[in-house]
């Protein structure tokens, strides 16, 4: 069985944190990557018995999901657990973790699991909410960060398990509290990855309605009522505000 420490990125996340804690128990280690959080995260991941590595406050202009490397680096085992404070591990999620970490470390590479997603406690079921899956473990020899927005995993695609499709294994996230909440975060992303996207006048006028009218009709956010509405605002939001960065960094450029 290899060793298996777990790494999570925080900034002021006391609400969510034991959650995700408790999830990752079973670990040989924890690291906290934490931005200096001014709240009780730190207290909390210590009482868990969690390592703090410090880390840059976030910067609303730039990415910061590649920090977790900070982690990783630090780490003494070669297989890692990735959870964020708002997500908790079930305990079939945990036990298939733990079966696959007793594996020999050249037969494991890249481990997705599905996630189920929550809005003010209630499952999500459209708008590619369900289901989605995301990286949960890793052999850190195979996979590096890269400092990029949602896409800041690096590694080698046909390596990839992926767990089963149920929802008694999956991650357990907290999408949002509120919409207003969403859309700020959703702004921040745009402004991030606006300001590293090709100029496109197409895509600043085509892409907020074709990306409504996938979330909402094609893959069924209407399913979740006005929340999937409104969550499909909020995406189509997001790709206008990051073609219109895009258009004001393409054009103080030119200047």
């Amino acid at each position: 069985m290899s060793g298996v420490s777990a790494v999570i990125l925080t900034y002021n996340e006391e609400d969510h944190i034991s959650s995700a804690l408790d999830s990752v128990s079973w670990c040989d280690e924890i690291f906290l990557v934490d931005s200096q959080s001014t709240d009780a995260t730190r207290e909390i991941a210590r009482e868990f018995g969690a390592k703090i590595i410090d880390a840059p406050k976030p910067n609303p202009c730039e990415p910061y999901d590649h920090l977790r490397q900070l982690g990783v680096d630090e780490a003494d085992n070669d297989l890692i657990i990735v959870i964020d404070a708002d997500e908790t591990h079930p305990p079939k999620l945990q036990s298939r973790l733990k079966e696959i970490s007793q594996r020999p470390l050249n037969e494991i590479g890249v481990v997705k699991a599905p996630t189920c997603n929550y809005f003010n406690g209630v499952r999500l079921k459209g708008g590619s909410q369900w289901p989605g899956t995301q990286v949960v473990l890793f052999n850190s020899n195979l996979v590096e960060f890269e400092p990029a927005v949602h896409r800041y995993w690096d590694y080698d695609e046909s390596n990839i398990e992926v767990l089963p499709t149920t929802t008694d294994i999956a991650i357990q996230h907290e999408f949002t509290e509120s919409l207003y909440d969403y859309w700020q975060t959703q702004r921040r992303y745009a402004k991030i990855a606006g300001n590293n996207r090709e100029f496109s006048p197409f895509l600043l006028l085509v892409a907020p309605v074709w990306v409504f009218y996938k979330k909402v009709i094609l893959q069924s956010g209407w399913h979740d009522g006005l929340t999937g509405v409104g969550i499909g605002l909020c995406y189509s939001w997001y790709r206008f505000e990051l073609n219109f960065w895009a258009a004001i960094r393409h054009f103080v450029k030119e200047k």
